[in-house]
Formats: structure tokens, sequence, C-alpha cells
């Protein structure tokens, strides 16, 4: 089974809301319950880094799992001027496969031709909010680098739910080691996020 790397840029970015994608369960992080059916292979990922990209980050949508708010999505063209941190995950193709079907709330995992996917960037396996999957080069190892975003162009932008950010900052400071201030930095730049003039709610989104 071929081996892949998944970038992770929203809630995933903590790894114990990601592992639910493989483990399955409810990571008890959002107002809501969420409950993830898990991978057909529940192994942990055999490698972890974590890589900057070029790609612009934002806010859209509105998640009934996070109180209406808006939920991560990175855009498909490349813009050398944005910088997005992304924690990476070493999955088998077909957990890869898994993840991008739960994420799509897809009843079954599509078949990936990984070969297909590098070579026209990009592919949607569903019109649902992550369905498509994008390719993003190659790791170090050789391994290509693929992440889960939307492929549809009518979202509109929209400010992510505290709980969310909250989610998104802590998996921030476990995969780059950014402190409190360099979080509030990154995320009140984010297109979508209102926030920057909210201290006392930005100090309750780090803690």
């Amino acid at each position: 089974m071929a081996n892949v790397w998944y970038a992770a840029f929203g809630s995933n970015l903590l790894y114990s809301r990601f592992s639910t994608y493989l483990e399955g369960g409810d990571p008890g992080l959002s107002p809501r319950s969420i409950r993830e059916v898990g991978a057909r292979d529940p192994s942990p990922p055999t490698g972890f880094d974590d890589l900057v990209v070029a790609h612009r980050l934002y806010f859209a949508h509105s998640s009934p799992k996070w109180n209406g708010g808006g939920v991560a999505f990175l855009d498909s063209e490349r813009n050398e001027t944005e910088a997005t941190m992304c924690r990476l995950y070493r999955l088998t193709l077909e957990q890869l496969a898994d993840v991008q079907a739960q994420e799509a709330r897809q009843d079954s995992p599509a078949f990936i031709n990984i070969d297909d996917v590098i070579a026209r960037g990009h592919i949607d396996y569903s019109t649902g909010l992550y369905g498509r999957l994008l390719f993003l080069g190659h790791h170090e190892s050789g391994e290509p680098v693929f992440t889960i975003t939307t492929g549809r162009a009518d979202l509109e932008r929209n400010n992510p739910d505290p709980s969310y950010l909250r989610t998104i900052a802590r998996g921030l400071k476990e995969a780059f080691a950014l402190t409190n201030a360099e979080v509030v930095d990154y995320l009140s730049r984010t297109e979508g996020v209102n926030l920057a003039s909210d201290h006392e709610l930005w100090a309750d989104i780090v803690t």
C-alpha cells in the first residue's frame, strides 16, 4: 500500500481531533457532538512533519457543528504572497481515502489514483464541502503531499466560532510550538476572521 502525506490546516492541526478520523469517536471539542466512524485501518500515522504552503487560508460556510461559524479552507491556487501552516501526517493511501470520505460526508471512500491527482493538480471526489483532493508537491521523502479542501466557489466568508479557533490554536501550538502572540497574529490576518480587536476573546482562544 502506497504511503502519502496528508496536510492539515484547520482543526485537524490538533492531533486529538485528527485521530478520530482514524480511530473513530468524538474528540469533544465542538459545541455539538462529532462522532467519526474512523478508518478501515485505525493505525496511527507513521510519520509527522510540518509544512508551510503558498496557498491562502480562509474561513467560510456556516457549520452546525461549530455554532454556525465558518470553517477553514485552503485556496487551490498557489499564491506566493501567502503562507499557510500545515501539519503533515504520513498515512496509507487507503487511510487518506477514508479521511477524505469522512470530511466530505460521503457514503463510501473514493478510489484515489495518485498519478491522476498529481497530473491534474486536484480532483473533486464529491460536491461536498471537503470534496477536493489537492496535490501540494512532494515531501523530502519523495512521497506526495495532499490536502483536502473545497472545490466550491459559492461559499460565503464567515467568522469562525471561538471553539473552532481554539482548536486550531491548540494545533498550531502543538505542531509549530507557536507562542500565544504568534497564534493571534497568524489567525487574525486570515481571511474571514474579524476578531482582531477583541482582545478578551483572543485571550480565551489561546488559553
